[in-house]
């Protein structure tokens, strides 16, 4: 057992195989390490990044997100919680990309890329029970919402909504057959929001550099409808019925090549 990286060897066969351990409470709810934050046996794997004289700091994405939502910067703060902010824009790979990581069941990649600045949502929901952020198979999937610098704002205030746009309203979902109806889009693919925010936020800056924008967030796993199925198509795109299982939970800002 390492403490430190909380894992330990299991020797069931072979040479043996390290997993990651998990404290749990009597109600089967993990209390360590803290559930809100990537594992330390994937943040030993995938160490921080340390950029010199780094112009996407705090200071640096609260003054412009104050300045194009037209609020104060003090309340602009106050949305965010950049204890969990985590920074990926020196990675090539994400690590276990060959073998991916679930999140509520559905496989989740790291992105690679960008850096993300942690949405206050800790004890928000649910009665401030936090189990959709954990990082099991009890948790909520992971998707991604590519937006504007502008629509950020709306998204963080008021939740996403069902827009007016709904081309798969009438489709079948790609496993159950039933019928999409009218959501929320989102997808599973960071690759396919990316490209939705270029479209969207041509104009999004911060400090100066062109940047895009995209909502990481939590999805119920049941909810999902799948315009297709993101096994066999890499552009998946997801749609959510009620907005409220779905729930932005940081922005992903990723800089533009």
């Amino acid at each position: 057992v390492d403490f430190a990286k909380m894992t330990c060897l299991t020797r069931a066969s072979g040479p043996g195989k390290v997993v990651p351990l998990r404290r749990l409470d009597g109600q089967e709810r993990q209390t360590h390490p803290n559930p809100t934050r990537e594992h330390p046996w994937i943040a030993r794997r995938a160490p921080p990044t340390t950029i010199e004289n780094d112009w996407l700091t705090d200071e640096a994405f609260t003054a412009a997100f104050a300045e194009v939502v037209g609020i104060k910067v003090a309340e602009a703060a106050e949305l965010f919680d950049f204890r969990y902010n985590e920074d990926w824009r020196q990675l090539k790979e994400a690590p276990g990309s060959k073998q991916p990581m679930k999140r509520g069941g559905q496989d989740y990649h790291i992105p690679v890329g960008c850096k993300r600045f942690a949405v206050k949502v800790r004890g928000k929901y649910d009665g401030g029970d936090n189990t959709w952020m954990r990082m099991e198979d009890s948790a909520w999937a992971v998707a991604y919402h590519g937006t504007s610098q502008a629509g950020c704002g709306g998204i963080l205030s008021e939740g996403l909504r069902v827009g007016p746009a709904q081309r798969y309203r009438n489709s079948k979902d790609a496993r159950s057959g039933e019928q999409i109806g009218a959501g929320v889009y989102c997808t599973p693919s960071l690759k396919v929001a990316l490209e939705y925010a270029g479209d969207r936020g041509s104009s999004a800056k911060i400090a100066g550099r062109s940047v895009h924008i995209v909502m990481q967030c939590r999805v119920k796993p049941s909810a999902i409808k799948r315009c297709q199925d993101e096994a066999e198509h890499c552009g998946a795109y997801w749609v959510v019925n009620n907005p409220a299982d779905i729930r932005p939970y940081g922005v992903l800002v990723r800089p533009r090549e």
